[in-house]
């Protein structure tokens, strides 16, 4: 049922044009979104966290300057210098505060956009049952670009439902947080055109109506995100590609740490003609430990780096093809385990932090070094049993109202891009929780609307039951009927 049908237009403007996004509610999401980098003591590094900050300065020297430098970072570019622009190498506190107001914006305005019925009250809380249940506020306070597959997510269905009903400021703001959010990792390219695909494809199994003008929209909001991704990497590296040309072998990588072709190299490592043969015999199960650890095969010289990415395409084809069925099997399990994943946060300190923040980001040193990570105080493990609890019970609740026939457009179609978005991180490689788990507050806020709406109706078809009881009963109301 299309529940935007019964809604005017007037009611339409009236509650997509962004009236409902109180600034002190905000301030109280974002402060909440904030939390687990305020018990920190700032937020949370990774290695590559510092490469994310540091580039972007980089790249912006090279726009206003026209200096031109070798090396532009292995990840997005564009990720980098919007964020460049934010924290201005004097404090890493601003990016963590981008993510949690692009999170909060964003979730309000989906919520009417998939509810036009929805109360401010129900919507403001619906999102804040979210931030409690889910992990969403500990990937906001990763200074990772994690937290924007979620968020690309919620302003590509505002666009698809309520597009042409926003105001001109707010429009922007939506189109602008789903273009960040696809040029902020190189997998949320072939995330969002999947989506729009199960978008379209869900809506017309369920004949939902559907806006041609705003999936041109949206279409065209992705387009130039791949445009500028392409014309970028172009301008600085020499090469047309969606990716990062200085990224590392991650394809290589994975499909080396997943089962098969693990065994695979194993076997046939003293016949096969690889580069990545010479570095070790015994490749580990962590794509991680393979590319940086031990033996660390990006750990080399830009000319072994290059023979590594001339040969990557290869060996995933050589491989692939060497079992194709214990492949797709192996790919299949590893969606499986992703899909079922309890929740992971691996937070530990990292003497790799430490070494690049000294080279690369000294001012944000003192940062890292108070905080409860950088000296091994930090411990989520409550907080991880808390949210493993909300993600089994969004998982029963979905199945729930979808077998109730409630909003079942939106369960298909937010648990089809949860299962595209482990189908992309685990098919041909060993799976990753933290791929799977950046986008599944999504469905649990969904949920959680859908089941406050259904409360409602239930509520007031309740109450106009008890009242027709009462009014047959009633002689002296049956008599005036």
């Amino acid at each position: 049922m299309n529940h935007s049908r019964l809604v005017d237009e007037k009611t339409w403007r009236h509650i997509a044009t962004g009236n409902g996004l109180k600034l002190w509610l905000l301030v109280l999401l974002t402060g909440l979104l904030l939390l687990p980098a305020i018990v920190n003591g700032g937020p949370i590094w990774f290695p590559d966290s510092v490469e994310y900050l540091s580039v972007g300065e980089r790249f912006w020297q090279t726009v206003v300057h026209g200096t031109h430098f070798d090396f532009y970072g292995q990840r997005s570019i564009l990720y980098s210098a919007v964020l460049f622009l934010v924290h201005w190498n004097a404090s890493s506190w601003p990016v963590i505060v981008l993510h949690a107001v692009l999170v909060s914006t964003n979730s309000i305005l989906v919520l009417r956009a998939l509810h036009p019925e929805i109360t401010k009250r129900t919507s403001w809380g619906t999102v804040l049952t979210t931030i409690l249940t889910t992990g969403v506020s500990v990937y906001v306070c990763f200074l990772m670009p994690d937290v924007l597959a979620g968020v690309m997510v919620l302003a590509m269905v505002t666009l698809l439902r309520a597009g042409r009903s926003l105001s001109s400021p707010v429009y922007a703001w939506v189109a602008i947080s789903l273009w960040y959010g696809i040029v902020s990792h190189g997998a949320n390219v072939l995330l969002s055109f999947g989506a729009v695909g199960c978008y379209c494809g869900i809506a017309y199994w369920y004949r939902e109506k559907l806006e041609m003008a705003s999936i041109v929209s949206v279409v065209c909001v992705q387009c130039i995100a791949a445009v500028s991704l392409v014309i970028i990497h172009a301008d600085l590296y020499g090469k047309f590609s969606l990716q990062n040309p200085r990224q590392p072998v991650f394809a290589m990588a994975r499909i080396l740490a997943d089962e098969p072709g693990n065994t695979y190299f194993r076997q046939n490592h003293k016949n096969l003609p690889w580069h990545v043969c010479r570095y070790s015999k015994d490749m580990p199960k962590d794509a991680g430990a393979i590319l940086w650890g031990q033996p660390g095969i990006w750990n080399r010289s830009e000319t072994e780096r290059q023979q590594l990415k001339s040969e990557e395409s290869s060996v995933v084809r050589t491989i692939v093809f060497s079992d194709p069925l214990r492949q797709m099997r192996s790919s299949v399990w590893n969606v499986w385990r992703l899909v079922l994943s309890p929740v992971d946060y691996r937070i530990l300190r990292s003497q790799t932090v430490v070494t690049r923040l000294i080279v690369a980001l000294p001012f944000m040193q003192s940062e890292y070094l108070n905080s409860r990570q950088a000296n091994q105080r930090l411990s989520l493990a409550t907080l991880r049993a808390f949210h493993e609890v909300g993600y089994w019970l969004t998982v029963l609740g979905t199945l729930i109202l979808f077998l109730m026939n409630r909003f079942r457009f939106q369960i298909a179609f937010f648990s089809s891009v949860i299962l595209l978005n482990a189908a992309i991180a685990g098919t041909l490689s060993g799976p990753m929780p933290r791929y799977h788990e950046r986008l599944t507050w999504v469905l649990t806020l969904v949920a959680i609307a859908a089941f406050m709406q259904w409360w409602k109706t239930w509520k007031t078809w309740r109450d106009q039951r008890v009242m027709q009881v009462q009014r047959e009963d009633s002689p002296v109301l049956g008599v005036s009927a």
